[in-house]
């Protein structure tokens, strides 16, 4: 993506007087006032209403909950120009680092090609299988120069782990240089910059200090139940968050022999597809308190979900009316429909 000039880092050889009073007049050439300000182009999307170009954004979720096949999904979508879940795509080049290795990969990509009915044309989306270290200057500054070379609009971390080796993520000082030098890369390449990373165990939320979030334009949540994929916008600060969205995995035969897997956003029968989760509560509610009913914290036990996912999925079904709640808000007590005068 177009480039802009960097402020010039000073050389402590020359004379700090001198220095100082060039980095004043590169601080006064860029001020603006609010009519300058007024005129300054809206944020570009690269996928509309979802990620945008010139920013710095993260897609987190737990293990296994198909961050990459999220990630992926929106590369390819980037570099075929294909619009994702009826937003308008602005095709790029991507530059996807797979800083976890490229193991499998390939069987995304060529499983995406033929759920989407389309190839990815050679040259949009490159893959560099290198853990670049985005704590060092070294990597950093080779980095910033290659995607400049490429002149990519979208470059994906995957992971922030692997790209932060012996750095302390829970520490604002390591994360700040880490964002710093994202913040580096955004600058000279103009790019949509997005981070892969995890969640804590018990936690819905980036892992890490706090200052990850504060530094997102876009942050995205991914929730896997069974062979369903969800994202949660949960920060979008050039504009509104979108909508939950729900997709599922569906199982790709592959030209190799080998089964595949690839990210469907397709909305088409989603909405009568009862989840693994409400399945397991609805069979627990029958199974054992089908003429006692059940409280909330002792269904929840009982079917040994995680808190978040056995909320979510319950208020689904008390919304469809396939759970009742025959007791009140704070006292509750849920029987399956046709067995309310039995409790």
């Amino acid at each position: 993506m177009t480039s802009y000039a960097t402020a010039r880092p000073i050389d402590f050889g020359e004379d700090v007087e001198a220095a100082t009073d060039r980095r004043h007049l590169e601080l006064r050439a860029a001020l603006v006032d609010s009519t300058a300000l007024a005129q300054l182009p809206a944020a570009e999307p690269i996928i509309d209403q979802v990620l945008y170009a010139n920013s710095v954004n993260w897609l987190h979720g737990k293990p296994g909950h198909g961050k990459t096949m999220v990630a992926l999904d929106w590369a390819c979508h980037v570099a075929t120009g294909r619009p994702w879940c009826d937003y308008e795509t602005h095709s790029w080049r991507v530059l996807y680092i797979l800083a976890e290795g490229a193991h499998g990969m390939h069987d995304r990509r060529v499983a995406w090609e033929i759920a989407n009915g389309v190839d990815v044309p050679v040259g949009r989306l490159l893959f560099l299988p290198i853990a670049v270290q985005l704590m060092k200057d070294l990597d950093v500054d080779a980095l910033v120069q290659l995607a400049g070379e490429l002149d990519v609009g979208m470059i994906v971390v995957d992971t922030q782990a692997r790209v932060t080796v012996n750095a302390d993520e829970n520490s604002a000082k390591d994360m700040g240089v880490f964002i710093d030098h994202l913040e580096r890369l955004r600058a000279v390449t103009q790019a949509c910059v997005l981070i892969v990373h995890h969640e804590s165990r018990s936690g819905d939320s980036l892992r890490g200090s706090t200052a990850l979030e504060g530094a997102a334009t876009t942050v995205v949540r991914a929730t896997k139940d069974g062979t369903l994929i969800r994202l949660d916008n949960t920060k979008q600060k050039d504009g509104p968050t979108f909508d939950p969205i729900l997709g599922r995995l569906a199982s790709i035969a592959l030209p190799s022999g080998r089964m595949g897997a690839a990210w469907s956003h397709s909305t088409v029968g989603l909405a009568a597809m009862s989840t693994e989760s409400e399945n397991k509560i609805l069979t627990t509610l029958r199974d054992l308190y089908g003429t006692t009913g059940a409280s909330n914290s002792e269904l929840r036990e009982a079917c040994e979900i995680p808190r978040s996912t056995f909320q979510r999925s319950l208020t689904a079904l008390v919304r469809r009316g396939e759970v009742v709640n025959v007791g009140t808000q704070t006292r509750t007590r849920y029987v399956l429909p046709g067995m309310e005068a039995l409790t």
